[in-house]
């Protein structure tokens, strides 16, 4: 170990993220150090090094939004929110990181690991949990936006049209119109046949699935068929994504109610604009 080397190894990182479902406080903890790094070393770090950083960090903030997620009083949640807002404007958002995160491509064992468009994705799951928070529909506007940045992006074409799927889906939330509707409906449809195309039946059934949702929600019964109808095909070719569309309704249905519940329980007179993302 160098000077300036990264305390936590790969092992300890591919350890706290194998605890992460099934224990996520116990992952944050794992990846706690990342958050006591100084930063202004991070450019004397090896690759490797860097690269346990950015996986580090990205673990510990997920591990927090998992928490956020699962937490059943407003408070509980914005504490979690700030350990991630943290993670965020002190790491991912430091100049040498993103130079970083755009030039690795590879996490510490060599896998593919698109550090940068990882990134910007966790930025957007929390602009929408800040907005469930305090209902500020302004923040789907800014997650929006950092979906624009990720959309064109270099990176698999896959992964581009799943993009764009989140960018129109938050577009349609923060604005349910006619026009905005076809425009999902529009990027579903790509993200699905490039899904699928390549036999990532996962993927393409979980967008499907979330599609379906957001349809039968607003009356597009038809359409929402139709999504339910290409999780069954996905089904027949791969057995394994049977559970994902019963998974990902009773995630919507039980995120939904506890949004209500975080509405009830925040104290009266919060001021939540500590949360926002400079």
């Amino acid at each position: 170990m160098t000077e300036f080397d990264f305390p936590l190894s790969s092992d300890d990182i591919f350890a706290a993220e194998n605890m992460r479902v099934p224990n996520p406080r116990g992952s944050a903890e794992a990846t706690r150090a990342v958050m006591e790094f100084p930063m202004e070393r991070f450019d004397r770090l090896s690759d490797d090094g860097r690269k346990r950083v950015l996986m580090a960090a990205r673990i510990y903030e997920v591990s927090l939004r998992m928490l956020a997620k699962a937490a059943n009083e407003a408070p509980t949640v914005a504490h979690y929110l700030f350990g991630m807002r943290r993670a965020i404007t002190n790491v991912y958002y430091h100049s040498d990181v993103r130079l970083a995160a755009a030039a690795l491509h590879t996490d510490t064992k060599d896998n593919p690991y698109d550090f940068d468009m990882e990134m910007l994705d966790d930025e957007v799951e929390y602009g929408m949990l800040v907005a469930a928070l305090t209902g500020r529909t302004d923040l789907l506007a800014s997650a929006v936006r950092i979906l624009d940045k990720a959309v064109v992006l270099p990176s698999e074409p896959t992964r581009q049209t799943v993009n764009a799927f989140k960018r129109r889906r938050l577009a349609y939330r923060n604005h349910p119109s006619k026009d905005n509707f076809l425009s999902l409906r529009d990027a579903y449809r790509n993200a699905v046949q490039s899904s699928g195309a390549i036999g990532r039946y996962e993927r393409s059934s979980t967008i499907a699935a979330r599609f379906a949702f957001d349809a039968f929600g607003s009356h597009h019964f038809l359409d929402a068929l139709g999504g339910m109808a290409v999780c069954a095909e996905d089904a027949l070719r791969q057995r394994s994504t049977l559970k994902i569309l019963p998974r990902e309704i009773g995630k919507e249905l039980t995120q939904a109610k506890r949004e209500a519940t975080w509405r009830k329980t925040t104290p009266p007179f919060t001021d939540y604009s500590y949360l926002a993302l400079p």
